[in-house]
């Protein structure tokens, strides 16, 4: 077997197992149930001193949740939103 068919084999192989994990990433790792809704989190001071700060960025989160609902979500899927104090 020359260089050239060799490295043929080899890209072939490497496509191959490429279009695979792509397939399968596809399959496990997107979900394809459409019922799951987008889940976005929120991360930041909720409690204490910045408190303020924090509501703010939960408001704006959940208002953008509302609006992208409103139109019918993304892609046919339900936003929630989740917060997490920092």
């Amino acid at each position: 077997m020359t260089k050239r068919n060799m490295f043929i084999v080899i890209l072939l192989m490497m496509a191959g197992t490429s279009a695979i994990f792509s397939l399968l990433t596809r399959v496990t790792v997107l979900d394809l149930n459409y019922s799951n809704p987008v889940r976005i989190a929120v991360v930041g001071p909720l409690e204490g001193a910045d408190a303020e700060t924090g509501a703010a960025l939960l408001r704006g989160a959940q208002l953008a949740a509302e609006q992208a609902n409103g139109s019918g979500g993304i892609r046919g899927r339900a936003v929630v939103v989740e917060r997490f104090d920092d």
